[in-house]
């Protein structure tokens, strides 16, 4: 259920924050707010009680996906202020007692100021997954911390699906299973799970000019082929993984480890912007962008259309990004792209015929022309 402001029309997902299921009043401005459905209402069951939501899982989910037997879900975090606030091995700890404490039954009212958004993401995860947990607690470079992550999950191949999430991200449970499901199975993908950028209404994600749009079978999720993201919140499968880091160069690590620097900055050589000779003016990309330039064309990178993430305190509604000023590719971004994948003019004509060789057919929902 969503609940929509009288006044201000901001929404707040049930869920996101953990409060009261009814909440009394806008979070923003103090109007009374109405409940409405996220999608169209369901149509009654068959023995006259209301069936459910289709963006809503039941509490025993996790007991009847794969026969019963849960799936292993990677997830890894960075606790930077919290680790200067306590410390690394105190920050690790606290984290751990927020999920130990929220996924025990709780009769009365929490405060969301008293835990990270993090660990609600992590305690509604165990819900459903087997979930395994990476804390980088100490360190202070974005991108070494996420390339140390990637390493880690590259080492526990048991996990068919890794998901990075930000300290200050979380996501709604529906939100959660479409991602994992959007890149489980084998198949080289990632999906990317769109936020708003800290005090601004833009979202972090950037798509080309043509897109391919599937629908998930199992819960009508919908994805989008997206260029990059930030990387708030993200899903990755192993063979996505593989095949990033076979030629993304490896660095030797502060304890001496050799690790993938799939997360290095990248600095371009030339500047499509003004067209000036190798070497005068370059232009940087973050750890987010340049990981995204490593990505090989045969990865699948799209976004998720359904579901509820909220950053930084503002809840995104994925079925409404159109409505928000999105991420622009930058003509620098294409031009180091295109020197990183020089077949990637190929693999646009083939999105431009409507074909998408990554995509079972029938998940296929529409090719759209035009959208950015």
């Amino acid at each position: 259920m969503i609940y929509r402001c009288t006044s201000c029309q901001h929404e707040t997902p049930a869920a996101l924050p953990p409060k009261p299921a009814t909440p009394e009043k806008c979070e923003k401005c103090g109007a009374p707010v109405t409940a409405i459905h996220d999608t169209t209402p369901p149509p009654p069951s068959d023995d006259g009680e209301e069936a459910t939501p289709p963006d809503e899982l039941p509490d025993d989910a996790g007991d009847v996906r794969a026969g019963g037997k849960q799936p292993k879900l990677l997830i890894s975090t960075m606790l930077y202020s919290l680790s200067r606030e306590l410390g690394p091995e105190a920050a690790a700890e606290e984290l751990n007692r927020q999920i130990k404490e929220l996924s025990s039954p709780f009769a009365g009212e929490r405060n969301p100021e008293d835990f990270l958004p993090v660990a609600y993401t992590i305690a509604r995860a165990m819900r459903v997954f087997d979930v395994g947990l990476y804390i980088d607690a100490g360190g202070t470079q974005i991108g070494k911390c996420r390339s140390r992550a990637l390493a880690h999950a590259m080492k526990h191949p048991e996990f068919e699906v890794w998901l990075s999430v930000d300290d200050d991200v979380e996501c709604t449970l529906p939100t959660l299973v479409a991602m994992y499901d959007a890149v489980s199975g084998g198949a080289p993908s990632i999906c990317i799970g769109p936020c708003f950028v800290r005090n601004r209404a833009l979202v972090n994600v950037a798509f080309p000019q043509v897109v391919v749009e599937r629908k998930l079978v199992a819960s009508g999720a919908k994805l989008r082929t997206a260029l990059y993201g930030g990387f708030g919140i993200v899903a990755l499968s192993q063979e996505a993984l593989v095949r990033i880091t076979a030629d993304c160069g490896w660095f030797v690590d502060d304890d001496n480890a050799i690790r993938p620097m799939a997360f290095a900055d990248v600095v371009s050589d030339t500047n499509a912007v003004t067209g000036d000779a190798p070497g005068r003016i370059s232009a940087w990309f973050g750890e987010d962008l340049s990981f995204f330039l490593r990505v090989p064309k045969s990865v699948r990178v799209e976004a998720l259309l359904t579901g509820h993430t909220r950053h930084a305190g503002e809840t995104l509604n994925l079925a409404r990004l159109e409505e928000y000023q999105l991420f622009q590719p930058t003509d620098a971004w294409l031009a180091a792209r295109a020197a990183a994948h020089p077949t990637e003019a190929t693999e646009r004509k083939v999105l431009v015929d409507g074909k998408d060789p990554l995509a079972p057919a029938p998940e296929v929902e529409s090719v759209v022309d035009g959208r950015a």
